[in-house]
């Protein structure tokens, strides 16, 4: 993990092997519940919308990347420098943006096919394809 590295959150973060934090990065989870009528938003303990952080093996997330709660990088993914993270990554891609959306897939896909391999991946190269374009819409 990069210096100045901050986890605040009350839901659970998995965090893959391999993987790396540039300098700054932040994660944020939990909610708060601000529809409760008659108390303060400070005062209201229970009925956010809390979900895990995860991030899949092998990912690189840049410098002062900010993550949001309930939101899943996949393998191998990129994430670029000063990203917002408020949605799911797809594995397999270079992402980056306010909001951080998927620009292109990491590799080639002749050279992506035989990364997979390689690395023994979770993912088929079909699976990866048919995320990255479901994420793409």
């Amino acid at each position: 993990m990069g210096m100045d590295t901050v986890i605040n959150t009350i839901v659970p973060v998995i965090i893959g092997n391999d993987v790396m934090f540039g300098p700054g990065v932040t994660i944020m989870g939990g909610d708060h519940n601000t529809t409760e009528v008659g108390k303060k938003m400070r005062e209201i303990k229970t009925g956010g919308k809390n979900f895990p952080v995860i991030i899949e093996d092998d990912v690189w997330i840049g410098a002062n990347v900010t993550i949001l709660k309930g939101v899943k990088i996949g393998e191998g993914t990129v994430v670029g420098a000063c990203s917002l993270v408020t949605k799911s990554l797809p594995p397999y891609s270079v992402c980056y943006g306010n909001p951080c959306k998927p620009a292109r897939l990491r590799l080639k896909e002749d050279d992506l096919k035989s990364h997979l391999d390689s690395v023994c991946a979770s993912y088929s190269f079909q699976q990866v394809l048919d995320q990255f374009n479901e994420f793409r819409q």
